[in-house]
Protein backbone atom coordinates (compact mmCIF):
# COMPACT_ATOMS: atom_id res chain seq x y z
CA UNK A 1 0.00 0.00 0.00
CA UNK A 2 2.73 2.58 0.80
CA UNK A 3 4.41 1.75 -2.50
CA UNK A 4 1.15 2.23 -4.38
CA UNK A 5 0.62 5.59 -2.69
CA UNK A 6 4.15 6.64 -3.54
CA UNK A 7 3.63 5.70 -7.21
CA UNK A 8 0.40 7.69 -7.31
CA UNK A 9 2.13 10.75 -5.87
CA UNK A 10 5.01 10.47 -8.30
CA UNK A 11 2.54 10.12 -11.18
CA UNK A 12 0.66 13.24 -10.10
CA UNK A 13 3.93 15.12 -9.81
CA UNK A 14 4.97 14.14 -13.35
CA UNK A 15 1.56 15.12 -14.75
CA UNK A 16 1.79 18.49 -13.00
CA UNK A 17 5.27 19.15 -14.40
CA UNK A 18 4.23 18.14 -17.91
CA UNK A 19 1.19 20.44 -17.76
CA UNK A 20 3.34 23.32 -16.59
CA UNK A 21 5.82 22.88 -19.42
CA UNK A 22 2.96 22.61 -21.91
CA UNK A 23 1.36 25.86 -20.72
CA UNK A 24 4.71 27.64 -20.86
CA UNK A 25 5.30 26.38 -24.39
CA UNK A 26 1.87 27.60 -25.47
CA UNK A 27 2.30 31.03 -23.89
CA UNK A 28 5.58 31.81 -25.67
CA UNK A 29 4.46 31.35 -29.32
CA UNK A 30 1.21 33.23 -28.61
CA UNK A 31 3.05 36.53 -29.02
CA UNK A 32 5.04 35.31 -32.03
CA UNK A 33 8.26 36.51 -30.39
CA UNK A 34 10.68 33.60 -30.38
CA UNK A 35 14.17 32.88 -31.75
CA UNK A 36 14.01 33.10 -35.54
CA UNK A 37 11.11 35.57 -35.64
CA UNK A 38 11.50 38.82 -37.55
CA UNK A 39 10.65 41.83 -35.40
CA UNK A 40 10.63 45.60 -35.57
CA UNK A 41 11.72 47.15 -32.29
CA UNK A 42 11.28 50.70 -31.04
CA UNK A 43 13.47 51.36 -28.02
CA UNK A 44 15.48 53.87 -26.00
CA UNK A 45 12.92 56.66 -26.35
CA UNK A 46 13.86 60.01 -24.85
CA UNK A 47 11.72 63.14 -24.56
CA UNK A 48 13.10 66.65 -24.91
CA UNK A 49 10.34 69.14 -24.38
CA UNK A 50 7.56 68.05 -26.73
CA UNK A 51 9.82 66.08 -29.07
CA UNK A 52 10.26 62.35 -28.61
CA UNK A 53 13.27 60.60 -30.10
CA UNK A 54 13.47 56.81 -30.42
CA UNK A 55 15.68 54.18 -31.98
CA UNK A 56 13.96 51.82 -34.43
CA UNK A 57 15.53 48.64 -35.77
CA UNK A 58 14.34 45.61 -37.72
CA UNK A 59 16.01 42.25 -37.24
CA UNK A 60 15.74 38.57 -36.36
CA UNK A 61 15.41 37.37 -32.78
CA UNK A 62 18.36 35.26 -31.70
CA UNK A 63 17.69 34.90 -27.98
CA UNK A 64 14.88 35.67 -25.55
CA UNK A 65 16.01 35.66 -21.93
CA UNK A 66 14.06 36.63 -18.80
CA UNK A 67 15.61 40.10 -18.79
CA UNK A 68 16.94 40.62 -22.33
CA UNK A 69 15.83 40.25 -25.95
CA UNK A 70 18.65 39.89 -28.46
CA UNK A 71 18.20 40.34 -32.22
CA UNK A 72 20.46 40.82 -35.23
CA UNK A 73 20.18 43.52 -37.87
CA UNK A 74 22.36 42.38 -40.71
CA UNK A 75 25.67 41.60 -39.03
CA UNK A 76 25.02 43.85 -36.02
CA UNK A 77 23.69 42.33 -32.81
CA UNK A 78 21.48 44.47 -30.60
CA UNK A 79 19.55 43.87 -27.41
CA UNK A 80 16.78 45.48 -25.40
CA UNK A 81 15.57 45.06 -21.83
CA UNK A 82 12.10 45.55 -20.32
CA UNK A 83 13.20 49.05 -19.26
CA UNK A 84 14.40 50.16 -22.72
CA UNK A 85 11.72 48.48 -24.88
CA UNK A 86 8.94 50.85 -25.97
CA UNK A 87 7.21 48.98 -28.78
CA UNK A 88 7.66 45.71 -30.65
CA UNK A 89 5.96 44.34 -33.78
CA UNK A 90 6.14 40.92 -35.43
CA UNK A 91 6.48 40.41 -39.18
CA UNK A 92 3.14 39.40 -40.69
CA UNK A 93 4.07 38.72 -44.31
CA UNK A 94 4.01 40.77 -47.51
CA UNK A 95 1.03 42.82 -48.62
CA UNK A 96 0.06 44.50 -51.89
CA UNK A 97 -1.43 47.93 -52.66
CA UNK A 98 -4.09 46.54 -55.02
CA UNK A 99 -7.14 48.02 -53.28
CA UNK A 100 -5.51 51.38 -52.68
CA UNK A 101 -4.37 51.53 -56.31
CA UNK A 102 -7.90 50.64 -57.48
CA UNK A 103 -9.49 53.43 -55.44
CA UNK A 104 -6.91 56.02 -56.52
CA UNK A 105 -7.21 54.95 -60.14
CA UNK A 106 -11.02 55.05 -59.93
CA UNK A 107 -11.06 58.64 -58.73
CA UNK A 108 -8.30 59.82 -61.05
CA UNK A 109 -9.90 58.07 -64.04
CA UNK A 110 -13.30 59.60 -63.35
CA UNK A 111 -11.83 63.10 -63.18
CA UNK A 112 -9.69 62.53 -66.28
CA UNK A 113 -12.63 61.14 -68.25
CA UNK A 114 -14.93 63.99 -67.28
CA UNK A 115 -12.36 66.69 -68.05
CA UNK A 116 -11.44 65.10 -71.38
CA UNK A 117 -15.05 64.89 -72.57
CA UNK A 118 -15.75 68.41 -71.30
CA UNK A 119 -12.78 69.89 -73.18
CA UNK A 120 -13.32 68.05 -76.45
CA UNK A 121 -17.07 68.74 -76.60
CA UNK A 122 -17.35 72.29 -75.34
CA UNK A 123 -18.09 71.59 -71.68
CA UNK A 124 -20.43 69.22 -69.86
CA UNK A 125 -21.84 71.91 -67.55
CA UNK A 126 -22.66 74.60 -70.11
CA UNK A 127 -24.56 72.31 -72.44
CA UNK A 128 -27.64 70.83 -70.78
CA UNK A 129 -28.96 68.60 -73.57
CA UNK A 130 -29.79 65.03 -72.63
CA UNK A 131 -27.54 63.69 -75.36
CA UNK A 132 -24.60 65.69 -74.02
CA UNK A 133 -25.36 64.60 -70.45
CA UNK A 134 -25.31 60.95 -71.49
CA UNK A 135 -22.10 61.47 -73.45
CA UNK A 136 -20.39 63.09 -70.45
CA UNK A 137 -21.65 60.34 -68.14
CA UNK A 138 -20.39 57.67 -70.51
CA UNK A 139 -16.96 59.31 -70.76
CA UNK A 140 -16.72 59.60 -66.98
CA UNK A 141 -17.68 55.92 -66.54
CA UNK A 142 -15.13 54.77 -69.12
CA UNK A 143 -12.44 56.87 -67.44
CA UNK A 144 -13.35 55.45 -64.04
CA UNK A 145 -13.17 51.83 -65.17
CA UNK A 146 -9.94 52.37 -67.10
CA UNK A 147 -8.32 54.19 -64.19
CA UNK A 148 -9.46 51.55 -61.70
CA UNK A 149 -7.98 48.73 -63.78
CA UNK A 150 -4.69 50.55 -64.26
CA UNK A 151 -4.53 51.53 -60.59
CA UNK A 152 -5.23 48.00 -59.42
CA UNK A 153 -2.59 46.62 -61.78
CA UNK A 154 0.05 49.06 -60.59
CA UNK A 155 -0.94 48.58 -56.95
CA UNK A 156 -0.58 44.81 -57.21
CA UNK A 157 3.07 45.31 -58.16
CA UNK A 158 3.79 47.41 -55.07
CA UNK A 159 4.69 45.29 -52.05
CA UNK A 160 5.09 46.26 -48.44
CA UNK A 161 5.87 44.51 -45.16
CA UNK A 162 3.04 43.92 -42.73
CA UNK A 163 3.80 44.36 -39.04
CA UNK A 164 1.56 43.09 -36.26
CA UNK A 165 1.91 44.91 -32.92
CA UNK A 166 2.75 42.46 -30.13
CA UNK A 167 2.81 42.78 -26.35
CA UNK A 168 6.09 42.82 -24.50
CA UNK A 169 7.56 39.30 -24.42
CA UNK A 170 8.03 39.66 -20.69
CA UNK A 171 4.58 40.92 -19.78
CA UNK A 172 2.94 38.33 -22.07
CA UNK A 173 4.29 35.55 -19.90
CA UNK A 174 2.39 36.93 -16.89
CA UNK A 175 -1.29 36.40 -16.27
CA UNK A 176 -3.81 38.08 -14.00
CA UNK A 177 -5.81 34.90 -13.54
CA UNK A 178 -5.22 32.77 -10.45
CA UNK A 179 -3.17 29.63 -10.94
CA UNK A 180 -3.73 26.30 -9.26
CA UNK A 181 -0.68 24.30 -8.26
CA UNK A 182 -0.14 20.93 -6.68
CA UNK A 183 2.34 20.71 -3.83
CA UNK A 184 3.78 17.23 -3.50
CA UNK A 185 6.03 15.94 -0.77
CA UNK A 186 7.73 12.59 -1.55
CA UNK A 187 7.18 9.94 1.11
CA UNK A 188 10.11 9.21 3.39
CA UNK A 189 10.70 6.52 5.97
CA UNK A 190 10.29 9.04 8.77
CA UNK A 191 6.99 10.45 7.49
CA UNK A 192 4.35 9.73 4.84
CA UNK A 193 4.03 11.69 1.63
CA UNK A 194 1.76 14.74 1.51
CA UNK A 195 -0.39 16.20 -1.25
CA UNK A 196 -1.51 19.84 -1.07
CA UNK A 197 -3.07 22.54 -3.21
CA UNK A 198 -1.84 26.15 -3.57
CA UNK A 199 -3.54 29.06 -5.32
CA UNK A 200 -1.32 31.83 -6.70
CA UNK A 201 -2.11 35.25 -8.18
Amino acid sequence: MPRFRALVLVGLFLVHQAAGHSLAAQAAPATGIAPGARVRVRFDCTTRGTHESCHTATGTVTNLAPERLTFTTGSVEQSVTPATLNEISVYGGTGHRTVRGLLIGLGAGAVAGYVTISITNGGCIDQSSSEMDNFCLYGTAVGSVTGALLGAGIGSLIRYDRWRPAPSPWSAARTDRPTLRLLLTPPLRSRPGMLGVAIGF
